[in-house]
């Protein structure tokens, strides 16, 4: 399903596929049950494994050949995880709107986090990039998780160091 752009999603589907499976039957499982939190855990699943698709990076190579300003490729690369995450967890968060009218804010709200946190991992996987991400960054994000409200500094964070990084490289 996610044909002619980045790479990540399309390895990172094909090695998760079974994780998806399990977020999706929770879902089913929730409504079932009368239990919501299974179905915002789904959420949770499935924003956290687009995210680690963003975990480790590509050869200098895949970045040189955009030949975009640092900016743009940027804008790019989180455009794309954040479409494939919205669209792999869409069904569940609508699912759950459905079934659980009176959950609707903490399911956006989860869904919306879920984005910004993808979102920081991308910018974090540019950060530190051609290198792997460090404790630092993983900490950043892990502490972002916990005080939602850091999310906010993370990504701004990231994002000017992440076009610092790429200066060089995307000429």
């Amino acid at each position: 399903p996610f044909y002619k752009h980045p790479f990540e999603f399309s390895i990172g589907f094909r090695k998760n596929f079974v994780i998806f499976i399990i977020s999706y039957s929770l879902v089913y499982l929730s409504i079932i049950s009368d239990n919501p939190n299974l179905g915002v855990f789904g959420v949770i699943v499935i924003t956290t494994i687009s995210s680690m698709n963003y975990a480790s990076p590509e050869s200098v190579h895949y970045v040189w050949i955009y030949s975009l300003r640092p900016d743009l490729f940027l804008k790019h690369k989180v455009r794309i995880g954040l479409l494939y995450t919205f669209f792999s967890a869409v069904p569940i968060t609508v699912a759950l709107c459905v079934f659980f009218p009176d959950e609707l804010f903490k399911v956006l709200l989860i869904q919306f986090l879920g984005l910004l946190f993808v979102m920081a991992s991308v910018l974090a996987k540019y950060s530190v990039f051609p290198k792997k991400k460090d404790i630092p960054q993983v900490l950043l994000i892990l502490c972002s998780i916990g005080l939602p409200f850091l999310i906010l500094i993370v990504i701004p964070y990231f994002n000017k160091k992440s076009k610092t990084r790429l200066k060089n490289i995307l000429k």
